[in-house]
């Protein structure tokens, strides 16, 4: 049997698209190509993972020294050379592939795992039914993820195979585990382009024609001899284990051995350490590999920086999973009315004194933290729970929690640093993973309350996700009794927040973290009459504003404005546009809003509609050297959302 690499002729009434999917991988948190293809690819394979059994991933590299030659590639790739040369395809001419010499390819394998089962001539979406050679192959949008594996949420992540090819190409060999079916099919992803027979969709399949009731489809080849070719030219270990063998012709340069070991490192100790998971990473001078016993020796072997940064949250990570099996300390559960909140009542003096006794002992310590999690559909209360571990870690400046769930380290989910301490939060309950999932972007980096996948589905949902982003920070404010830059009302205490507008209103001043003994906030004290509609946070280079008490009336509109403070006279009066602009050059990230609508953003004032009881936002990004003035209103009220 011959294969073929099939584009569709495009119609008249075709949309010309240009497919866009790999750009979800492209964020700020994820640094290169290498990092995306083993972040998503690991995290495929932990899905399709047989119960009970570590999943092995093997990734070979060629390099110069391996590359397939000509010959050898010419049955899988030769056809595709018309739509490679193709203008306009979407391939940049410095990298456009030449089928001709010899390729240089990646390999990515999985052990361990069922394989893409399925129906493989299905070409639509059939509702309640899951078919993982469908959505791999032929559906973009679309997860079909096993019972049990819920780790990938929007059906993109087989989208950085391609984007780690020159030719936007992968190739796919799976056995089944249900009928040890052998398969293999190919599919290109390009731009609507035109060869010399005519104009073509962006997406190719490499297979064989078979005719159906409804028209044709590229199937996949289940050719014996052809796949052993196949296996043998691209160096593939597969012999007859059930998952999934991928080849990446022509990668991007970017992609080397140091690159997907650290990356693998960084994106999955987590899994490495709980024995579920293993990575070999092989090149032309030899294999390292990943695994629950070699994870420390490997991490030595990384420079001094990393090395520093990775060794003490590894053994953060082992006490974690040692505490599986014993009592973390329970602390109470939170004030739910309006969305979960932190309160000082969650941790008892009792429990309090023995934490603050293991701290400063300079051992860790395991909390494990309540939750109802409420869905807008279904059941109405969810009991859950989260773990946060903590060690003090004096050198450690930096204090960012690390985030995990369900295995995945979320790297960009910005709670605030619980300085002077190593954090860890493992979210694996499923409810609450399940919540947070439905928050993450495509990437998994971070949690955001504007995803499809999240929005409207929870009831105070932005409220789950702040809660757990600042249980490491709460719990050591706590633990500690640190009145500097940790109460919600830490601010509010000593300034009055009126309920309406007010053209007097008082200004709020915030020491500079940078300038030595301006760190104390003036003593004066002005009454309030009536619970805070919002609460005011020093932080790091700015401030957080928050919902405010519980009990207090949730505002329509939200009103900031900002100048840095002067000696004498009207801060806001010489605020001058060369000191900062909010939301541009570094001060504010639209990110770190949450449950706000910007109405107005002009230099230094910014006017928000209230979209959620559960609002805020924090700005960031101020010279730290200078003190800030603040003038925030509040005005109307915004409808409760239904129960």
């Amino acid at each position: 049997m011959s294969l073929q690499w099939s584009f569709k002729k495009k119609q008249p009434d075709d949309t010309t698209r240009d497919p866009i999917s790999g750009e979800f991988f492209a964020t700020e948190a994820i640094k290169n190509s290498a990092e995306a293809l083993v972040r998503e690819g690991v995290q495929n394979t932990l899905d399709a993972r047989v119960s009970g059994g570590a999943a092995i991933v093997r990734i070979l590299i060629s390099g110069r020294e391996w590359a397939a030659s000509a010959t050898k590639t010419a049955p899988f790739l030769g056809k595709l050379r018309p739509h490679l040369e193709a203008a306009g395809n979407g391939i940049q001419n410095s990298r456009r592939p030449d089928v001709t010499k010899p390729c240089q390819f990646l390999t990515f394998e999985d052990f361990g795992t069922t394989g893409l089962e399925g129906n493989m001539l299905q070409w639509h979406r059939i509702e309640g039914q899951r078919n993982g050679f469908f959505a791999f192959f032929r559906a973009e949008g679309e997860n079909a993820k096993v019972e049990g594996g819920r780790r990938g949420r929007w059906g993109i992540g087989k989208f950085v195979f391609p984007r780690a090819s020159k030719g936007s190409a992968f190739i796919g060999w799976t056995i089944r585990a249900s009928d040890k079916e052998s398969l293999l099919l190919g599919r290109c992803i390009l731009k609507s382009h035109r060869t010399t027979d005519g104009y073509h969709v962006p997406d190719g399949y490499l297979g064989s024609k078979v005719v159906l009731d409804d028209g044709t489809i590229t199937a996949p080849t289940d050719d014996r001899e052809l796949i052993a070719r196949f296996r043998d030219s691209f160096r593939l270990q597969r012999q007859d284990e059930p998952g999934l063998s991928l080849v990446v012709p022509w990668y991007d340069d970017d992609i080397s051995k140091d690159a997907l070991v650290d990356a693998a490192i960084r994106d999955w100790f987590y899994c490495l350490m709980a024995g579920e998971l293993e990575i070999h990473i092989t090149d032309p001078f030899g294999t390292v590999t990943l695994s629950q016993s070699t994870i420390d020796a490997e991490i030595r072997r990384l420079d001094p920086q990393d090395r520093r940064e990775l060794e003490p949250l590894v053994r953060l990570t082992r006490f974690a999973l040692s505490a599986k099996g014993q009592a973390p300390i329970e602390i109470g559960a939170p004030d739910q009315t309006n969305g979960p909140k932190w309160q000082e009542s969650m941790l008892d003096e009792e429990t309090r004194n023995t934490a603050k006794a293991l701290v400063d002992s300079g051992e860790p310590i395991a909390f494990r933290v309540p939750i109802l999690v409420r869905p807008k559909q279904g059941d109405g209360r969810l009991p859950s729970h989260f773990d946060v571990f903590l060690i003090r870690d004096t050198e450690y400046e930096g204090g960012r929690p690390v985030f995990v769930r369900e295995g995945i380290i979320v790297s960009d989910a910005k709670g605030r640093p619980a300085r002077g301490f190593r954090s860890l939060v493992v979210c694996s309950d499923k409810p609450l993973a399940d919540l947070l999932g439905d928050a993450e972007n495509p990437s998994h980096t971070e949690w955001r309350a504007d995803t499809g996948n999240f929005k409207d589905k929870y009831v105070y949902g932005n409220g789950y996700i702040n809660f757990v982003r600042e249980s490491a920070r709460n719990l050591v404010s706590a633990i500690e009794q640190d009145a500097e830059d940790t109460s919600p009302d830490l601010l509010a205490d000593f300034f009055s927040l009126p309920e309406e507008p007010n053209p007097a209103l008082p200004v709020r001043k915030i020491p500079a973290l940078g300038k030595t003994g301006n760190n104390q906030p003036p003593q004066t004290v002005f009454p309030t009459a009536k619970p805070r509609r919002f609460s005011l946070t020093k932080v790091r280079g700015g401030f957080t504003i928050t919902a405010g008490a519980a009990g207090a009336r949730t505002p329509a509109q939200l009103e900031i404005t900002v100048a840095y403070d002067v000696r004498r006279g009207d801060p806001f009066s010489k605020y001058d546009p060369a000191d900062f602009l909010l939301m541009r050059d570094g001060v504010g990230d639209p990110s770190e809003t949450m449950g706000l609508k910007p109405l107005t953003v002009s230099e230094n004032r910014a006017l928000y509609e209230v979209t959620d009881p559960d609002f805020r936002v924090s700005i960031t990004g101020f010279d730290m050297n200078r003190d800030l003035a603040l003038r925030i209103s509040t005005s109307g009220e915004l409808d409760a959302p239904a129960t």
